[in-house]
């Protein structure tokens, strides 16, 4: 049960706190501009990238050491500290290009606050994703994800606020950082408390930690260039306003990751253990593949018939611009959650240098492919440069893991059939009421995996036995 219970936990934390943070932005959008909107995202953008400057890789490389060795408070430490040496250095220096360049105001406030965010927010990697450690090495994810829900319950309540403040672009951008404060404070404590963590440092740890993790550092940095590439590129042939419209498709779309990550997190520690005993692992990483598809396809059918709906119920008409943009990167999620599962197998292998090969082949890719298109078909050609950057990008990986003889390619005799089924009974159906649309979709489309038989015996004994694992 720890297992799924693990699973269980994060999945549903996130949705709850994905479904309220929707909630949340379709307030901030109905009552902050479309350019205002767009400023915030490209501003996050620019401070995320810089984020990946102290992040160096470590998550990783510590969550596998991690499971293979229960005492690791004094690597956390000494990780947790370097990173805040390194930002306090980082935030200097960019308080002192926006002086210099005579930002405005809203600007140097906005970069600030987004900078304090990276420390307190469950969504950032470099501090608070290092506490849960932790609880992902042990498969205890269920209270860290009851904090996720916390700060999204509390971003909510508090931006009701701008319904009756003057200025709503300040009360909302510092609304977006305080609301996950109690939620650090709480991990905080926690591990003090539980795992008995205290503040040390170590420089030998670093050391090692720097050297192991350096193809990853590449990796990182460019990866998350990669995921903000298409709001650069946006903004630069249309500015803020473009922005502004496809951000409503990134935020609709990016938050589903949460589904490979929460398999991740729980697999891993799992795998680790296989491996070091020379277990095979293959039957289970086939079974993992096939429903990372079904799920991201799933998603996606659900979504694209009904784009437009979605999007002026939750964001208001004004942004239905982004119907489209927003289908195609539901698609993309397809190449996206193999991706993100398949990064992490080579890093179990210590294979993490092929990691930066990866990142440079999607990046370079998406801009040779931006560059075309994004001049042409507007906010859909970044969307459409995304899937096809993301395609070769999973070709790739493939292509090295089955160096390391693994047999990735499914049999999709099944799959295409259950493909066009759902695909079918969607587009049949995406004229009907919502509250008929939804479950009878869903219904048929759980009903078409078991009549086709796309899981075999041996598949659902594998998804039952980590399910009911004690």
């Amino acid at each position: 049960m720890k297992a799924a219970r693990n699973i269980f936990s994060i999945t549903v934390s996130q949705f709850l706190s994905v479904v309220l943070l929707i909630v949340v932005f379709g307030i901030v959008a109905r009552n902050i501009s479309v350019e205002e909107f767009g400023l915030f995202n490209y501003w996050l953008a620019i401070v995320g990238i810089l984020s990946k400057i102290i992040d160096f890789g470590f998550n990783p490389i510590i969550l596998r050491e991690c499971s293979k060795d229960n005492e690791c408070r004094e690597s956390i430490s000494s990780i947790f500290i370097f990173r805040l040496a390194v930002f306090i250095i980082l935030i200097l220096l960019t308080n002192l290009f926006l002086y210099f360049l005579n930002f405005e105001f809203i600007t140097i406030l906005l970069v600030n606050l987004l900078f304090i965010n990276l420390i307190v927010s469950s969504k950032e990697t470099n501090f608070r994703d290092l506490l849960q450690v932790f609880f992902k090495k042990d498969l205890r994810m269920h209270l860290p994800s009851l904090f996720t829900i916390i700060d999204a319950v509390l971003m909510l309540l508090l931006m009701i606020g701008l319904l009756f403040v003057e200025n709503k672009f300040y009360f909302f951008i510092i609304v977006y950082v305080a609301a996950s404060l109690p939620g650090f404070l709480g991990i905080l404590v926690y591990v003090i408390k539980d795992y008995n963590f205290t503040f040390y440092f170590d420089f030998t740890k670093i050391k090692w930690y720097l050297k192991e993790s350096l193809p990853l550092y590449g990796f990182v940095v460019v990866s998350f260039l990669f995921l903000q590439l298409d709001i650069l590129f946006v903004d630069y042939f249309y500015g803020k306003e473009a922005v502004g419209f496809y951000s409503i498709a990134v935020r609709l779309t990016r938050p589903f990751l949460i589904v490979p990550s929460a398999i991740v997190m729980t697999v891993v520690p799992i795998f680790v253990k296989k491996i070091k005993k020379n277990i095979s692992i293959q039957s289970e990483l086939a079974t993992i593949l096939k429903s990372l598809i079904i799920i991201s396809f799933s998603a996606s059918v659900l979504f694209t018939f009904k784009s437009t709906f979605f999007i002026t119920l939750i964001f208001g008409d004004g942004y239905s611009t982004a119907s489209l943009a927003t289908s195609i990167l539901f698609f993309s999620l397809v190449f996206n959650f193999i991706n993100f599962f398949l990064l992490d197998m080579l890093t179990i292998h210590n294979k993490q240098k092929f990691n930066i090969f990866y990142i440079l082949i999607v990046s370079l890719s998406f801009s040779l492919f931006a560059f075309l298109s994004i001049p042409i078909y507007y906010i859909d050609g970044a969307a459409l440069s995304r899937i096809i950057a993301l395609m070769i990008g999973t070709s790739f990986l493939f292509f090295v893991l089955s160096k390391l003889h693994y047999r990735l390619w499914l049999n999709m005799g099944r799959i295409i059939p259950w493909i066009l089924i759902v695909t079918t009974i969607g587009y049949l159906t995406k004229e009907w009421n919502i509250f008929i649309y939804i479950p009878l979709n869903l219904t048929i489309l759980l009903a078409a995996l078991f009549t086709l038989g796309v899981y075999n015996k041996d598949e659902l004994s594998f998804i039952k036995s980590q399910l009911i694992k004690k």
